[in-house]
């Protein structure tokens, strides 16, 4: 099962029931796919585009899996960093995958200031640019991506 098929499905079958949870929320199938949706099209207004990677530089947070799901409905591929790692550390990694774009929380964000100049766009979850982030966007076509795409 594809993972957009799979957010659709629970949105249909079981949309009020609970779908994530993290220190500070919770949210529904139903909550999950139109933030999802929201967030492509929002990261696409940006310039985030099929086959481009993003890191993203979080801890255990909900917002790290709507990215998921929101760059997978983009056919852009979801690069994790492991947030421990020294500025060396992920600053290499993220030249080695050729990522246009870290997201991830504001502090740790600002702890990696020598990111590779690939990196074009830098979005941090707690501030309220990344809440605005696909609200504002306007309804638009998201590629066709299939189940033999990279992600």
């Amino acid at each position: 099962m594809w993972l957009t098929q799979l957010l659709e499905r629970n949105r249909q079958c079981r949309p009020g029931r609970t779908a994530l949870v993290d220190e500070e929320r919770s949210v529904t199938w139903a909550e999950l796919h139109d933030r999802t949706l929201q967030l492509a099209c929002g990261l696409a207004d940006l310039g985030i585009r099929r086959g481009d990677r993003v890191a993203v530089l979080s801890k255990d947070r909900i917002e790290v899996l709507e990215s998921y799901f929101a760059l997978a409905r983009l056919g852009a591929l979801f690069v994790p960093l492991n947030h421990s790692l020294a500025e060396p550390e992920v600053a290499g990694i993220v030249e080695r995958v050729g990522a246009v774009a870290v997201l991830g929380e504001s502090e740790l964000l600002d702890r990696h200031t020598g990111l590779p100049s690939s990196v074009r766009l830098r979005v941090a979850f707690d501030k309220p640019a990344f809440a605005a982030l696909g609200t504002l966007a306007a309804e638009r076509d998201l590629p066709d991506v299939t189940d033999t795409d990279p992600i």
